[in-house]
């Protein structure tokens, strides 16, 4: 009966689509040093590594395609807020959506040549010199649905959030050294943003 194969057809989980990083142009190679392709990792759950996302890099450009096929045990309390667990939710903040759930790229993208790892690989708009008073580094966070963060968590190494705005998929954020001992988050980041280039750092 036509019934029964449509009972029996499979439902396609409805994940958010995946997002392409495009890393080209990298600024402050020294001379010498050469890598073929990039990494990073992916955290969830417990802050545990739950993906490894790789591509080549060739002709001075890698495209980093960042999954969304995460199912919920995957992924990460969204913050710390009442009657969270200590620590096991990604933001020092209160959600609007207590429930949402997050994936988020580590901080590092490692630059490798063959097997060796040979560098780390930067969004941001300092160059490396000077203070990073005032700069940013752009990141990434797959969130399961829409939420927003705001206020202040006060202390040493406080955050900053200003209605930053998180929408279902992946989102590009800027971490701002607002001081010597605060960082201000910010979202809306467009996908070219002026100021902002590849920078590449030497292990």
């Amino acid at each position: 009966m036509a019934g029964c194969v449509d009972d029996e057809t499979p439902i396609q989980p409805d994940y958010p689509d995946p997002l392409e990083v495009v890393i080209s142009d990298v600024l402050g190679i020294p001379p010498g040093v050469v890598f073929d392709r990039v990494s990073v990792e992916v955290s969830g759950y417990d802050w545990q590594t739950i993906r490894v996302v790789e591509a080549p890099y060739a002709s001075g450009r890698a495209v980093l395609t960042l999954p969304s096929d995460f199912g919920p045990e995957d992924l990460q309390q969204v913050d710390r807020g009442p009657g969270a667990r200590e620590m096991w939710g990604y933001w020092p903040s209160t959600s609007s959506d207590p429930d949402a759930l997050v994936a988020s790229l580590r901080t590092d993208i490692f630059a490798w040549n063959g097997d060796q790892k040979v560098g780390l690989l930067s969004f941001t708009d300092w160059t490396g010199e000077g203070s990073t008073i005032g700069k940013s580094f752009i990141n990434f966070q797959l969130a399961d649905r829409p939420f927003t963060l705001d206020g202040f968590t006060g202390g040493a190494g406080s955050f900053i959030f200003n209605n930053c705005a998180f929408q279902r998929g992946w989102n590009a954020f800027a971490k701002e050294n607002a001081s010597a001992s605060s960082i201000r988050i910010r979202t809306g980041i467009p996908s070219d943003p002026p100021g902002f280039d590849w920078y590449f750092r030497s292990l």
